[in-house]
């Protein structure tokens, strides 16, 4: 996704409530809060600010800026998507505490296999 295309994503209000959504049950803050109309209205707030915000970059920002900024954005875009994966995939990919791979591609039982290793020896 390149740059232009992010800011085009967060004039939307999908893009701009899905990047909202994201960002805000990473707070524990945000997550405490018990008063669903309170957060029903950081929400809407998080949302208008990643939008007007976005609208602003992409219409007062001069492109020789952007383009300046575009290599920088890749290098945290391609960070964040690694990192997102990765954390994906090593909770997918955990032993549970039942002694069972908790991906359910993966159906062995690991204290048999472990027993039939140890027999072999």
């Amino acid at each position: 996704m390149a740059l232009n295309d992010f800011f085009a994503l967060l004039l939307t209000a999908g893009g701009a409530s899905a990047v909202a959504s994201w960002i805000l049950e990473r707070i524990k803050a945000y997550s405490n809060i018990s008063d669903p109309e309170v957060k029903r209205w950081i929400f809407f707030g998080v949302c208008t600010v990643l939008s007007v915000g976005s609208y602003c970059v992409i219409t007062f920002v001069p492109p020789a800026v952007l383009l300046q900024i575009v290599p920088y954005f890749g290098i945290v875009a391609t960070v964040f998507s690694s990192v997102f994966l990765g954390n994906s995939f090593h909770l997918r990919d955990k032993l549970s505490a039942s002694g069972t791979v908790s991906n359910p591609i993966i159906t062995a039982d690991v204290e048999s296999v472990a027993a039939e290793l140890s027999e072999l020896k």
